[in-house]
């Protein structure tokens, strides 16, 4: 993590601070207390950013074909699905 001058911000301890994760944000918005958003969470943190860091890095020259797409579209009807039974209490 950096400030807004780029330079890497220090805990307590003068020590460097790691990288933010999906882990804590999914814990702390208790998207896990709902079945779809739960899965949908974990898949994005677990599968889609972890692809999508090789992929920035140059390390999976693959992300063209149309696994990926496909993937990304069902996870986007999955959140919006579990978003509009939240909101709602029913699926658009």
């Amino acid at each position: 993590m950096v400030d807004e001058y780029g330079n890497f911000k220090l805990n307590g301890k003068r020590k460097r601070l790691g990288p933010v994760t999906l882990g804590p944000a999914i814990r702390n918005a208790k998207l896990n207390e709902h079945e779809n958003l739960g899965a949908a969470s974990e898949c994005i943190a677990n599968t889609l950013v972890r692809r999508r860091n090789s992929v920035l890095h140059g390390h999976d020259l693959t992300y063209g074909k149309a696994k990926f797409s496909v993937q990304a579209l069902l996870m986007l009807t999955v959140l919006t699905e579990a978003v509009s039974e939240l909101e709602f209490g029913e699926v658009i």
